[in-house]
């Protein structure tokens, strides 16, 4: 068990940073969009998000403080060769202004890049599928803070809501699949 609090030092700083990302992107979320309903739906989706990331963050911590140094050792070596922090600033800077739609779609790509390193990190500690599943509605809000293919007519946003919601279950079913059956090789 760890009683070195120094050994997770990578890991606290690449948490500590990723934490503060949902109010920075919520905020210029807000100042991109004009429409004043889109800004109240970036606004909905604020303490949902913050509230994701720090759960995360915090389930992570807890679960690190029981693991073998080995496994501790093997997480801050993910953290550090994955650039990390330099991903988390990356997208910090990017999160500056919001406006421009390839804005978004590099502060996106940067921020599933980030949600695989979690989701090593997470496999590694043996998380339950659950908390991976929490990364699945990040996925979600996060496209409706973007604005993703907003669509012009209201049957068209139904559909587009229900194919997106099938190919959600779809995805998480394939993921949960995947993680049983490297249990099983384990």
């Amino acid at each position: 068990m760890l009683n070195n609090e120094t050994k997770i030092k990578e890991l606290d700083a690449f948490l500590s940073e990723f934490v503060s990302l949902p109010e920075l992107i919520i905020k210029s979320m807000e100042r991109a969009f004009e429409d004043q309903d889109l800004k109240n739906v970036v606004s909905t989706f604020s303490k949902p998000l913050q509230e994701q990331f720090n759960g995360i963050s915090e389930f992570i911590k807890t679960q690190i403080q029981n693991e073998t140094a080995q496994n501790v050792e093997q997480v801050n070596k993910m953290v550090k060769m994955a650039s990390a922090l330099q991903m988390i600033a990356t997208a910090k800077s990017i999160a500056q202004n919001l406006k421009a739609g390839f804005a978004r779609l590099g502060i996106n790509s940067i921020i599933k890049e980030i949600k695989k390193l979690l989701i090593f990190i997470l496999t590694l500690l043996k998380a339950p599928d659950w908390v991976l599943g929490i990364l699945l509605i990040i996925d979600q809000i996060l496209n409706a803070i973007f604005g993703w293919d907003l669509p012009d007519t209201m049957p068209e946003l139904l559909s587009l809501h229900e194919r997106n919601f099938s190919n959600e279950l779809a995805a998480h079913f394939n993921l949960l699949s995947s993680i049983a059956q490297l249990d099983k090789e384990k």
